[in-house]
């Protein structure tokens, strides 16, 4: 069974050489495809009473980058930055709470600043700006973002597996390159995508 899971894997990442893929994922995620790609993997989030906060202005945030950079808006590109900074800000402060500790967030959490970077082909100003900030966030990514979760029966789960495949190779090829990028990108060179049940 697994073999023919990594079969199926394989034949998907050979996939990423054809473009029309990209296209197709794209279209059929309901995102136009003169929004960028990486679109895909926003949404707006519904809000939960229960949550905290914080979790709160996470989640605002992530939905106002959504707003700016994936539906037809008239959004300069000065808002848009500013939307993507507010999302890495608010990040952040979840980020580094300790009480409660919030271990969801802190198993996807990576994830969702890499997903980031495949709308803005950089660097937030915020990790540039600290560079303990970069090396927490690389540290975490090399272990959480490239675990490829795949299920043969669902044809989401097969776009959803292209889509993470593709956006390393994106982030890897697009995000500017200048030197507070240098171990970003080299993490991204050096990734090795694990299967999990």
């Amino acid at each position: 069974m697994r073999k023919w899971m990594m079969i199926e894997i394989l034949a998907m990442m050979a996939a990423l050489c054809v473009p029309s893929w990209h296209i197709a994922a794209a279209q059929n995620s309901g995102t136009p495809p003169y929004f960028p790609k990486a679109c895909y993997f926003f949404a707006p989030i519904k809000e939960d009473a229960k949550e905290l906060p914080d979790e709160l202005a996470y989640e605002t945030s992530v939905s106002e980058v959504w707003r700016l950079w994936c539906t037809s808006n008239h959004s300069t590109p000065q808002q848009k930055r500013a939307a993507a900074e507010m999302m890495v800000k608010q990040w952040k402060a979840l980020w580094d709470r300790d009480v409660p500790f919030n271990a969801a967030f802190h198993e996807e959490g990576a994830l969702e600043l890499l997903e980031l970077m495949g709308l803005t082909h950089e660097l937030p100003a915020l990790m540039r700006a600290d560079p303990s900030f970069t090396r927490e966030w690389i540290e975490s990514c090399s272990f959480t973002c490239f675990h490829l979760g795949y299920d043969g029966k669902s044809a989401d789960s097969g776009r959803n597996t292209l889509m993470q495949l593709w956006l390393r190779n994106d982030v890897l090829d697009n995000l500017k390159k200048e030197p507070e990028a240098e171990a970003a990108l080299k993490m991204l060179e050096d990734a090795k995508f694990t299967l999990v049940d």
